[in-house]
C-alpha cells in the first residue's frame, strides 16, 4: 500500500479484509489500518523502502563530479534531485536561496518538462538557483556526488507528503555520503532524527536556508550525521528488504 485511501471507505474496507497480508512502508499507514480497517495488526507488514547502496556510493569525490557535470567548484551546493511536484516541497527550498550569500548555489535536478518550464518562469532568474532539467536515472549518482548538501524540502501542507509517502529519493541521498537536511513531518521522522540529518521546520524558507548553512559549515556534526545516515542505510537494500518481507510470508498469521 503506496497511498492511504480518502474516499470509499467501505469499498477498500472491503477488499483489505480480504487481503492475506498488507506491505506498507511506513508506520503511519499501520495505524490507520487498525483504526480505520480494523485489519488484524498481525497481517500487516512494515518495510519502508531501500535502495542499491552500491550504486549511489559510487567512487568519484566532489570536484571529479562537478567537473564532469560542468558545475562550479567554487560554490556550496544545495541539491535537490527528483519530481518538482509542489507537495515535495521545491518552492520553499528555492525560495530558501533568498537567505543564502552568493556562494550558495541550489541545484535541482528532476521534472516533467511542463514542471521544468514553469519552475523556471518562477525562479529561473535567480542566480543562486540552478534547475538542471531531468535526467536519466543512471545518472542521479554522480549528480548527488557534486553536492555539499542534499535537501528533502517535503511540505506538511498535503497528507501525501506529511503521511503517505515513505521516498526512496531519501534512502538515495542517505547512501550518497551526504549531509542531509529534511523536513520536520512523520513521514520524514520515520527514517530521519538528529542523528543522521539537519532536521528543519517544514514550509519555512528561512529555516531551511539557516539547516543549509548549517550542514555545510558544520563539519564535525556533518561528518557524524553522515555517517549515521549511511549507517541506517546499509540495513535497507533492495536484497536485504526481500529477505525481510519473504520471511514474514514464510511465517504467517
Amino acid at each position: 500500500m503506496h497511498d492511504f485511501p480518502e474516499s470509499k471507505l467501505s469499498l477498500f474496507g472491503m477488499f483489505l479484509k480480504r487481503m492475506r497480508f498488507v506491505l506498507v512502508h511506513n508506520q503511519w499507514k499501520m495505524g490507520r489500518l487498525r483504526e480505520v480497517f480494523g485489519i488484524d495488526p498481525r497481517k500487516i507488514m512494515y518495510e519502508p523502502n531501500a535502495v542499491d547502496v552500491e550504486g549511489f556510493d559510487i567512487a568519484v569525490n566532489k570536484d571529479e563530479a562537478r567537473r564532469d557535470l560542468a558545475l562550479p567548484l567554487d560554490k556550496k551546493i544545495a541539491m535537490y534531485t527528483g519530481h518538482l511536484y509542489g507537495w515535495k516541497g521545491v518552492d520553499t527550498l528555492a525560495q530558501a536561496a533568498g537567505n543564502l550569500t552568493g556562494e550558495f548555489l541550489v541545484v535541482f535536478v528532476g521534472g516533467t518538462e511542463k514542471d521544468i518550464e514553469s519552475f523556471k518562469g518562477k525562479y529561473g532568474d535567480d542566480p543562486r538557483v540552478f534547475i538542471a532539467g531531468h535526467k536519466k536515472h543512471s545518472e542521479i549518482a554522480l549528480w548527488q556526488k557534486a553536492a555539499d548538501v542534499l535537501v528533502l524540502p517535503n511540505t506538511a501542507k498535503e497528507n501525501i507528503s506529511k503521511y503517505y509517502t515513505s521516498p526512496m529519493k531519501l534512502f538515495e541521498y542517505m547512501a550518497s555520503k551526504r549531509p542531509i537536511v529534511a523536513t520536520d513531518i512523520p513521514s520524514i521522522r520515520e527514517i530521519l532524527n538528529e542523528t543522521n540529518a539537519f532536521i528543519v521546520s517544514p514550509d519555512d524558507p528561512e529555516a531551511m536556508a539557516k539547516g543549509i548553512i548549517e550542514a555545510v559549515q558544520n563539519d564535525t556534526k556533518n561528518k557524524k550525521i553522515t555517517q549515521g545516515a549511511y549507517s541506517y542505510v546499509e540495513l535497507h537494500t533492495w536484497n536485504k528488504r526481500a529477505k525481510r518481507i519473504l520471511g514474514f510470508l514464510e511465517k504467517g498469521v
